[in-house]
């Protein structure tokens, strides 16, 4: 397997912003699949005003990936724009949302302000003043992804499987849910974050196991096998989970 990882994480994201062309530039910058090295998004949400954010959120609360907003939008269309981001955010965590919410305003702030911002609004993850460029932004979205993805709370995507490593539980494409035991979620979230390449019995063993003496290699087959079954979304569909070069990875 080629040493540079091909391996991207799809994710979902909402871009609530009430100028057209600001609005298709993010989205442009989003879809793009040279923007992010490590995640593309599969579906980008479009909302110009606070009422079409709601109805998003409504909808795909535990599914984004991304919030991106402008701090002053209308309450709806035919209205003025005025400061109803924070709300959006205070709402959205309200609902449950866990995934990096990222203001990107107009307004000129210094890196104080956007201290002092962070500071007292902790459902933000990140404020990005708009003359900052979409270099700074794009930078700022993928080191708040990355975060998010290692937290444990972010749901990964797993060729159309959702894996929620909190509650230890995978999503099926027809909404099934199958529950995970504790070493499986943990030999999930290894491979899935080798991106593609093989990891070893051996290895598998010291970041699962902790090179317990008493553990054989038969047991660990033996949660890999479970582990493929569980992710199989039919009995005769493909192995997403793959014994190749001595290990074992995901083929995605």
């Amino acid at each position: 397997m080629d040493d540079k990882c091909t391996f991207k994480t799809p994710l979902r994201a909402l871009v609530i912003e009430d100028d057209s062309i600001q609005l298709e530039a993010l989205v442009e910058l989003l879809e793009n699949p040279d923007s992010f090295e490590r995640f593309t998004f599969k579906e980008v949400l479009k909302a110009k005003n606070a009422a079409s954010a709601a109805k998003y959120l409504g909808e795909n609360v535990f599914e984004l990936g991304l919030i991106l907003l402008d701090n002053q939008i209308p309450a709806s269309p035919g209205m003025r724009p005025r400061e109803l981001g924070l709300d959006i955010a205070l709402k959205a965590r309200q609902m449950g949302v866990s995934c990096p919410i990222i203001i990107n305003t107009g307004t000129a702030t210094t890196a104080s302000d956007e201290e002092k911002f962070l500071m007292n609004y902790k459902e933000v993850s990140e404020y990005v003043p708009k003359t900052k460029g979409y270099s700074v932004l794009r930078v700022r979205i993928e080191k708040q992804l990355l975060d998010y993805e290692l937290s444990g709370k972010a749901p990964l995507d797993i060729s159309g499987i959702i894996f929620h490593p909190d509650t230890q539980e995978l999503v099926h494409s027809d909404k099934q849910r199958e529950k995970l035991t504790r070493r499986e979620s943990l030999l999930l979230q290894s491979l899935y974050f080798a991106h593609g390449k093989v990891k070893s019995v051996e290895v598998l063993n010291s970041e699962i196991w902790k090179n317990k003496s008493n553990v054989e290699t038969q047991t660990i087959v033996q949660h890999i096998t479970d582990l493929r079954r569980k992710l199989r979304e039919k009995p005769r569909s493909p192995n997403i989970l793959v014994f190749q070069d001595g290990g074992y990875c995901l083929s995605i």
